[in-house]
């Protein structure tokens, strides 16, 4: 089977079909750290719109200082998740290859 994405792709930037397909090519690379990765930045997509959607309702002010708290901390977990989906996915690929 050929390899479906070349090693230099940005994987996230790919069509979400493309990128299952890549999962499921039987090949070590992108794997289940990569997987793992990818499920933590989906749930902080749900969370984020779950906050975006909750200030559209004009909270009180002490929930409203919450959720704007919990999407700061987001961004700097979303930033984290996708700098490991990328690494683990090269970095293993490199590991197979030795």
């Amino acid at each position: 089977m050929e390899n479906l994405l070349p090693p230099e792709t940005n994987l996230l930037a790919q069509p979400a079909g493309q990128l299952l397909d890549a999962f499921g090519a039987g090949k070590a690379s992108p794997g289940s750290g990569s997987a793992a990765a990818m499920m933590g930045l989906l749930a902080v997509k749900l969370i984020r719109t779950v906050c975006l959607k909750s200030l559209e309702k004009k909270p009180d002010r002490e929930l409203e200082v919450i959720l704007r708290h919990i999407l700061e901390q987001l961004a700097d977990t979303e930033s984290a998740l996708v700098a490991i989906f990328e690494k683990d996915a090269r970095e293993f690929d490199e590991i197979v290859r030795l």
